[in-house]
């Protein structure tokens, strides 16, 4: 519309039957390729492009057509996941498997198996970037076509969603890869600073009280660190998930909330094997 583009599978650059970031193509070179498996863009009888209606829902459309992109680096790939929802996680999987749109996803297990191992082909990872902060309106069936050991979630403080959901959580540690898959929330990973705040508020208070018509050096200087102690952003510091790779080893890790200054970090890291297989180092 206008000079508003956007990104779907039919916008990227395409190399062997996959659509690609441009830039981020295999055959462009660059140190990390990023892979673009959705929205996926179709044509009607007319040979107009379009997004699919997935849902009477207006809103689980909207959502369930967000950008998905996978990441490859070296051995690695992470998949991050959007605003999906169940219809749209159906659409997607009988898509790359190459199913019946007008039927729903098989019951049997062969059949429920390879449809699984037809569609991990695209969206297989060992990381996910869960989708909708970890909303629960999502099918097993996706979740165990991607496969990931590590899940991170994106999620924020004071919203009536109640992200991440409780029954979600469980439902990704029984279904991601090995016998203990990681689970990281950015809102999980860290406490609130309730009683710290109280703390500093008492102490600045203090301060207050104490002060005559010309405070102090030292008054001032105690009530401009305390004010910026409050004004201390917790969620930018403890609650944010770090991701590093160099496509051999990879490593996902949190801050430790109160920790000695050799001992900050609390992390997973991983390798793959000669098998291509992924192993957890510690």
């Amino acid at each position: 519309v206008k000079d508003f583009a956007m990104l779907s599978t039919g916008h990227g650059k395409l190399e062997a039957g996959r659509s690609w970031l441009p830039g981020f193509a295999p055959s462009e070179r660059p140190a990390y390729q990023i892979e673009v498996v959705g929205p996926v863009l179709e044509h009607d009888s007319a040979g107009t492009p379009g997004l699919r209606r997935i849902s009477s829902n207006y809103g689980k459309t909207k959502n369930g057509h967000s950008v998905l992109l996978r990441l490859h680096i070296g051995g690695f790939k992470v998949l991050f996941g959007g605003d999906l929802n169940k219809p749209a996680e159906k659409f997607l999987i009988k898509h790359y498997a190459g199913l019946d749109q007008t039927k729903p996803l098989p019951r049997k297990k062969a059949d429920r198996d390879a449809m699984i191992a037809a569609a991990r082909g695209v969206f297989g990872a060992e990381v996910m970037k869960v989708c909708h902060h970890g909303a629960s309106d999502v099918t097993d069936e996706f979740i165990e076509t991607i496969n990931p050991a590590a899940f991170v979630i994106s999620s924020g403080d004071e919203e009536g969603h109640v992200h991440p959901k409780p029954d979600l959580l469980g439902r990704l540690g029984k279904l991601g890869r090995g016998a203990s898959p990681v689970i990281l929330s950015t809102e999980l990973q860290r406490s609130t600073r309730e009683q710290a705040d109280a703390e500093i508020v008492a102490d600045l208070m203090e301060d207050i009280m104490g002060l005559t018509k010309k405070p102090t050096t030292a008054q001032t200087q105690s009530m401009t660190a305390l004010v910026h102690e409050l004004g201390r952003s917790n969620v930018s510091v403890f609650g944010s998930i770090y991701l590093k790779t160099d496509g051999t080893d990879l490593i996902v890790s949190f801050k430790k909330e109160s920790a000695s200054q050799k001992d900050k970090w609390f992390s997973f890291q991983y390798a793959i094997k000669d098998d291509g297989t992924l192993k957890l180092v510690k």
